[in-house]
């Protein structure tokens, strides 16, 4: 099955109307008081610009968590962390869009709102579905259904059996248990007019019926795709649809309705310039020409098709377009030419075996990333925990010392009427005086031991944020946001990770990311850098922030310069040992950002803004063992660096930027 669809329940018109929703949204924004209203219009705009410019998308996510954590407002909140997850969704970042998308979960929660919370289940689980970890994804996917059906909402009822069914069918072990969650949602879409989710369910459902031989059903729900695909304008489903509809006549011996709807497909396709949709109309095509021996215009068809897959770089569909070719070549015995082809063919499956293995430890990664915080939480949770018990062991101790004291008080004025009793009173006093001592002792004891753990406790807080907003989360329970008008942000990346990591065993692999990461620690801790987070391979840190430093930009070229030396002795010693080396990209950026705390059950130090994107994208446009820096960050330090000016370079999903290779500093 080459068409196994999900579907996200964050809903966006077609893209002309969205430029025009956004073209009023933008209007209402400008005289917008800072109510509410303007956080729901600002993670409107986030949504709506996440298919479009990822910069944008995400500067509209952070102004409504920011307005949203002012006003208290716990919806909005929620809504930003769902468009700030979107954004990353786009983007193929799934460990930022699994963060944001949790936080989410957390805050819709807090507020309430259970359709929100059926929302985000469903999106989570479709996350982990791509991720290839069918067993978490269903875990989120019937979760949300439980609460969808809870709240009566049956578009989220429907979009979480579709997605269950979509799950279930992605193995050959576990298709046929899709088929009721899938046929179940088709009705509920029909219940509520939803054309989208009918067509993506319907072809679904179609394509399980025909590889079970049920070709009337198969073709019942081609149909229904086919109608609502067409009401939609959904050019991309069509083709798909029509190939679909022409195997089905061709196993029926229909050749002549099989090849109509093969021509209609390859032609939607290539009218709209689709060219992988072509590749598998014609791959279909191909198949039904060979059924009835028409060997050489079923090699015209895979020829074409061959070419359009490797244009497009999809492996999937080179390996049924060369399955295809393997099969004709042997049966007209041109031998020479099946092997030929048959070379081919292993060559894709170890590809796709490869990217089967980059999905496998992209999951590890960000499994990794994730338990890593929480078991700093954890900690911090355990430690605070036991200093409430020792205090209130403490307590118990006083109130017992005192009541000691109260009854020798007492015992004594009574024993005053006599002098040998006195006498007997004074001595008994005397020792219980000592007693008493010797416990006030003990309980000083029990405090200085008390304050050894609470800075204890303050040092596992300052390795998680920066000594200011630390010491202002004490004070207050909460951090500000602060904008900061000029700081430099490092971001590092490893080229070729996936090469490299695809030869390491998961233990070996983060351990080595470990080790590169103390030693960056260490490093910009000596240059006063506030270490911000990494993202998988990638280390993100910041030079002027959270105590703005007037030097920022040459401190931040001093700790980058160092990084880069220190892989150089690390790739030489890996060299010696016949390894391969890592090899390093490294960028800055100097501008204005945003900076604060975000959550409220796992607190993380971050920052926002478009210098932030720029500074990763100076790394991506890079090269390996140098120092990229942008024109602004150049402007602070010109006095004080060699440079090579690279001129404007193109930089992804932005304008040509000015950049400049860091040489070395002068004396």
């Amino acid at each position: 099955m080459r068409f196994v669809s999900t579907l996200i329940l964050i809903l966006l018109p077609v893209l002309s109307w969205a430029q025009t929703e956004t073209d009023s949204l933008l209007n209402e924004l400008k005289g917008a008081r800072e109510d509410t209203l303007k956080v729901k219009l600002l993670a409107r705009l986030s949504l709506l610009s996440s298919n479009t410019s990822a910069l944008e998308c995400q500067r509209y996510a952070t102004q409504a968590l920011v307005l949203s954590e002012k006003l208290n407002y716990k919806g909005g909140v929620a809504s930003a962390y769902k468009s700030m997850g979107m954004c990353f969704y786009t983007q193929g970042d799934f460990t930022e869009t699994l963060t944001n998308w949790e936080k989410a979960l957390v805050a819709f929660d807090d507020a309430g709102d259970l359709v929100g919370k059926a929302n985000m289940l469903n999106n989570i689980g479709v996350v982990y579905k791509d991720l290839g970890d069918a067993s978490v994804a269903l875990k989120y996917l019937f979760n949300s259904l439980k609460i969808a059906e809870q709240t009566g909402d049956k578009l989220r009822v429907a979009s979480a059996l579709g997605n269950i069914g979509a799950t279930y069918s992605d193995s050959p072990l576990t298709r046929d248990k899709a088929l009721p969650f899938l046929l179940n949602g088709v009705k509920l879409c029909q219940e509520v007019g939803d054309k989208r989710g009918i067509a993506v369910m319907s072809v679904n459902v179609g394509e399980i019926y025909m590889a079970n031989g049920k070709l009337d059903s198969a073709s019942y729900y081609f149909d229904q795709c086919f109608k609502n695909a067409t009401d939609l304008g959904d050019t991309h489903t069509i083709p798909y649809v029509l190939s679909l509809m022409g195997k089905s006549y061709a196993r029926r011996g229909d050749f002549t309705n099989a090849i109509r709807k093969h021509h209609e497909a390859v032609q939607v396709a290539r009218v709209n310039e689709f060219d992988y949709e072509e590749s598998i109309a014609l791959a279909a095509f191909g198949e039904t020409l060979t059924l009835q021996k028409n060997y050489s215009e079923a090699l015209e068809a895979f020829e074409r098709a061959q070419m359009l897959a490797q244009r497009v770089g999809s492996n999937k569909e080179l390996k049924t377009i060369y399955e295809g070719m393997v099969d004709i070549y042997a049966k007209t015995q041109n031998f020479d030419k099946a092997f030929t082809y048959q070379q081919k063919l292993s060559v894709i499956k170890d590809s796709l075996f490869s990217e089967n293995n980059a999905r496998t430890i992209q999951r590890f990664r960000l499994e990794f990333d994730l338990e890593k915080k929480q078991a700093e939480i954890n900690l911090l949770t355990k430690d605070k925990a036991l200093q409430d018990a020792n205090l209130q062991r403490q307590k118990n101790k006083f109130y017992g010392s005192v009541a000691i004291a109260c009854l020798l008080v007492a015992v004594a004025f009574f024993l005053l009427k006599n002098i040998q009793i006195k006498t007997r009173a004074n001595t008994i006093l005397s020792q219980r005086n000592n007693e008493i001592n010797q416990q006030k002792e003990e309980i000083a004891a029990q405090r200085d031991d008390i304050e050894k753990q609470k800075e204890e406790i303050e040092k596992l807080i300052l390795n998680i944020l920066p000594v200011e907003v630390a010491h202002e989360l004490q004070k207050t329970g909460a951090a500000s946001p602060r904008y900061y008008e000029s700081v430099s942000i490092i971001f590092t990346d490893f080229k070729e990770f996936t090469q490299i990591a695809a030869g390491l065993s998961a233990q070996e692999l983060v351990e080595e990311l470990n080790n590169f990461f103390i030693a960056f620690d260490d490093i910009i801790t000596k240059h006063g850098l506030e270490k911000i987070k990494t993202i998988g391979d990638a280390y993100m840190c910041a030079s002027g922030i959270p105590t703005p430093d007037p030097d920022h930009a040459y401190h931040a070229v001093l700790a980058a310069l160092d990084i880069n030396q220190f892989i150089q002795e690390n790739n030489a010693a890996r060299i010696a040992y016949g390894k391969q080396p890592w090899q390093l990209r490294i960028g800055i950026h100097s501008g204005p950002v945003v900076a604060g705390v975000v959550g409220k059950k796992k607190f993380a130090y971050d920052i926002w803004g478009s210098t932030v994107n720029t500074a990763n994208r100076l790394e991506a446009s890079g090269e390996v063992g140098k120092v990229n820096i942008s024109a602004s960050t150049y402007e602070l330090i010109r006095d004080r660096v060699h440079v090579t000016h690279r001129g404007k370079v193109q930089a992804k999903n932005m304008a040509d930027v000015d950049m400049y290779f860091v040489d070395g500093i002068k004396s």
